[in-house]
């Protein structure tokens, strides 16, 4: 289509200007090695063994938009291999990503994918593969990162042991089905999060063949946004960290991120989704998609509403 000939043009151009892209760009490197009050206010903690975040700080954010390339509605983040780069997709675009850690477009790496409305994505520990989600048919997918090329394209509804959650997905999906997407390297298993009505978390195999385990994401594991009714509460994006074994869950409606640990099953800390700036508190909206650096004590969420990348230090 023309769409898709301008975008393959603009990802080979090597003479455009970032100027009109990062505009709303800040940051302040000053916060990096100073000591500061947590800018994201904690909401509720859980005594349990782990180590717990006392809050995160606001160190930068910028504008991500490219409309040229079809950038306008980020959904979910996935960290690579040497923390330099994030993937990302788009929803009404047919590529796949990758940003710098300032929001800047990777062109030469980013790239085209037979497919649209992919709503996540994560890499393996390879760095070899990428998989990602469709909420609009509930379908799984995993791309070759050399060749660009789908390998593997897997409804749910064909995986084995998906009779055990049959129920949860209507046969016309209706918006509330794979959202976000998470890899865990050390026990080599995949993570679908299913959105809400009710919100799940899906084990699955690499090969995109069985669902190994599902958790039930719900008041009684903690899952609970006091300004949020619970038939609201969604789950946009998540993110495994393997230092702490835990899962980062981030709520679009509930404006929150969930620490939840899957061996507890229960959510062991949460996160507001607001921060100080010049003085105002701020709230991301519609947050779509989140990453986390444990060894950087980094964490990297995506604002569909503002198309904007903010970036937080961990605060312990």
């Amino acid at each position: 289509s023309f769409a898709l000939s301008i975008l393959l043009i603009y990802f080979h151009s090597s003479n455009l200007s970032r100027a009109n892209v990062l505009l709303g760009q800040w940051h302040d490197s000053s916060w990096d090695n100073q000591p500061s009050s947590p800018d994201i206010a904690l909401m509720r903690s859980h005594k349990q063994e782990k180590q717990m975040l006392k809050g995160l700080s606001l160190i930068g954010q910028y504008k991500i938009i490219d409309s040229q390339a079809g950038l306008t509605q980020p959904s979910d983040l996935a960290l690579s291999l040497d923390r330099k780069t994030l993937w990302t997709v788009s929803d009404n675009t047919k590529a796949i990503f990758k940003l710098n850690l300032n929001g800047e477009l990777i062109f030469n790496e980013s790239f085209l994918v037979d497919t649209s409305d992919l709503e996540g994505i994560t890499i393996n520990k390879s760095g070899d593969t990428l998989y990602t989600t469709k909420e609009d048919s509930n379908e799984l997918m995993s791309i070759d990162v050399k060749t660009r090329r789908i390998t593997r394209q897997q409804p749910i509804s064909a995986m084995k042991g998906f009779q055990t959650i049959s129920r949860y997905f209507p046969e016309t999906p209706d918006n509330k089905g794979l959202e976000g997407i998470t890899f865990n390297p050390v026990n080599g298993s995949l993570y679908a999060l299913k959105e809400r009505d009710p919100g799940l978390l899906i084990e699955l195999d690499t090969d995109l063949e069985s669902i190994i385990e599902v958790r039930l994401l719900n008041k009684s594991n903690g899952f609970i946004e006091t300004d949020t009714p619970q038939k609201k509460l969604d789950f946009s994006g998540i993110s495994y960290d393997s230092l702490s074994d835990l899962f980062w869950i981030v709520s679009d409606k509930g404006r929150c991120i969930f620490l939840y640990d899957w061996n507890k099953d229960h959510v062991i800390q949460t996160l507001k989704l607001s921060y100080k700036q010049d003085s105002k508190t701020k709230t991301i909206r519609k947050a779509e998609g989140i990453a986390i650096d444990p060894i950087d004590r980094r964490l990297y969420i995506v604002s569909e509403e503002d198309v904007m990348l903010f970036v937080f230090k961990l605060l312990y």
